[in-house]
C-alpha cells in the first residue's frame, strides 16, 4: 500500500537500480527501466537535477561501449565535458534561472550593469547602480542622472539589466538591457534625450554671458539679489531675452559665483 501512484504503476525504487546489463555503471544502464524512471523522476527537481545530470555523465563510458551513444554527438560532447568536470572536482552546473536558491547576482549581469554605469559616465553623467537577485533570476539596476553646468538635475528611465523579462507595465518603466550588444542602444537612447538638454544649457549661458558682460546692468542687480522678478524686468529691458524660470537660474548660478 502506497507503493504504487494514482494510474497503478509501482513507484520507482532503488532497488530497481540494481537491475543492469553488463555495460551499465553503477547498475543505471539504458536498459533498465527502474534507473531511467528514477532518473526521469530526478530531474523534474533542482538540485536533484544536476544530480541527474551528474549521473547521466558517470554512465557516457557504458553507453558509448554498448554503441547507444556516438561519442561524436551533442549529447555524447555535452555528457564527456560533464563527466570531465565530475572527474576535475568542479560542479556540473549552477542552478537553472528561477530555481529556488538560486538568488545570488551572476557576475555576468553584474559585469554588464557595471560595464554601462562606467559608459555612462565617460557621458558626464552619474550612474548609481544596485544589485538584485532572487528566485526568479537576476538583476541589476542603473539610475542615470546628469547634472548641467547650471546646477539643473535631469534624471533618466532607470536601466534594467537583467537575465529574465518583466510584465508590460513594469517594462515600459525602464529602458532594457540582457546583453552586452544592448549597452549601445541604450546609451544611444540616452544621448538623444542629453541633446535638447544641452541645448538648454547653452542658451542659458549665453544668456547669462549677456547678463555679467552689461556692468551697469550686474550694478542694478547686485543691489538686489534676491528680488528675481525685478531682475527679469531689468534683463528684458536691456534687450537681454529670457524667461523667469531661465532669470531664476542665471541669478542663482551668479550668487552662487559672488558675481552679486
Amino acid at each position: 500500500m502506497g507503493q504504487f501512484d494514482d494510474l497503478g504503476r509501482p513507484y520507482p525504487t532503488l532497488a530497481g537500480l540494481g537491475k543492469s546489463d553488463d555495460s551499465s555503471l553503477f547498475g543505471l544502464g539504458a536498459g533498465v527501466d527502474g534507473g531511467r524512471d528514477f532518473l526521469s523522476l530526478l530531474g523534474q527537481t533542482w538540485p536533484a537535477r544536476t544530480a541527474k545530470d551528474a549521473i547521466a555523465a558517470l554512465l557516457l563510458p557504458g553507453d558509448v561501449y554498448a554503441g547507444r551513444i556516438d561519442p561524436m554527438s551533442d549529447e555524447g560532447i555535452k555528457k564527456a565535458t560533464g563527466l570531465a568536470g565530475l572527474m576535475m572536482g568542479a560542479p556540473l552546473g549552477g542552478a537553472p534561472s528561477g530555481a529556488l536558491g538560486s538568488g545570488a547576482v551572476r557576475p555576468a549581469i553584474r559585469d554588464i550593469a557595471e560595464q554601462l554605469g562606467t559608459k555612462l559616465e565617460d557621458l558626464g553623467l552619474n550612474a548609481k547602480t544596485t544589485h538584485w537577485g532572487s528566485d526568479v533570476g537576476q538583476s541589476s539596476y542603473v539610475t542615470p542622472q546628469y547634472v548641467d553646468p547650471f546646477g539643473r538635475r535631469h534624471t533618466f528611465p532607470e536601466v534594467r539589466v537583467s537575465d529574465h523579462a518583466v510584465g508590460p507595465a513594469r517594462a515600459a518603466q525602464h529602458l532594457h538591457v540582457q546583453k552586452p550588444s544592448d549597452i549601445d542602444s541604450v546609451l544611444g537612447t540616452i544621448q538623444g534625450r542629453l541633446g535638447p538638454i544641452n541645448e538648454k544649457a547653452s542658451q542659458l549661458q549665453s544668456t547669462y554671458d549677456a547678463v555679467a558682460s552689461n556692468q551697469e546692468l550686474m550694478t542694478e542687480i547686485a543691489k538686489l539679489p534676491k528680488d528675481t522678478s525685478r531682475a527679469f524686468k531689468m534683463m528684458k529691458e536691456a534687450g537681454i531675452p529670457s524667461t523667469i524660470d531661465d532669470a531664476t537660474v542665471i541669478l542663482r548660478k551668479m550668487r552662487e559665483g559672488g558675481l552679486i
